[in-house]
């Protein structure tokens, strides 16, 4: 196994896609069907967006802190100590934001691509869409 396909299995482990197949029946609401099609992974990405919430408020107190204890004190240990705690927070604070980003386009995706199904199940001979665009959607 290579391992681009180790870190894809891995990725669908952590954060899986939608539904492959289209729903039996649609709701008759838009947001019942997203619901019904991605509600786990929009749990998945509300958890996502509270981790990154508090990672937002810490550069801003490290930064504070930096200020007040390291500068005023002249204490270059700890404005050390500090610049790494702050360096740290900034990458996963920038690692985890970008997840839930790309989570929430993977998502988005997925949902357009089971209507997309879900529409030419209902209609295969539309005459409307050219060829290429109905086989990638069958």
């Amino acid at each position: 196994m290579s391992l681009p396909d180790l870190f894809n299995d891995l990725f669908d482990a952590i954060l899986p896609p939608v539904r492959k197949r289209p729903l039996p029946a649609m709701p008759r609401r838009l947001y019942g069907y997203i619901l019904q099609v991605s509600g786990r992974q929009q749990v998945r990405l509300c958890l996502l967006t509270l981790l990154v919430f508090p990672l937002t408020l810490a550069p801003l107190e490290l930064q504070r802190r930096i200020v007040d204890g390291a500068i005023e004190g002249a204490n270059l240990h700890l404005l050390l100590m500090l610049g790494g705690i702050y360096l740290a927070v900034i990458c996963v604070h920038g690692g985890v934001k970008f997840l839930r980003n790309f989570y929430l386009d993977r998502v988005a995706e997925g949902v357009t691509r089971v209507l997309r199904k879900r529409i030419a199940h209902a209609n295969p001979d539309a005459v409307d869409a050219d060829e290429g665009t109905r086989q990638a959607v069958l």
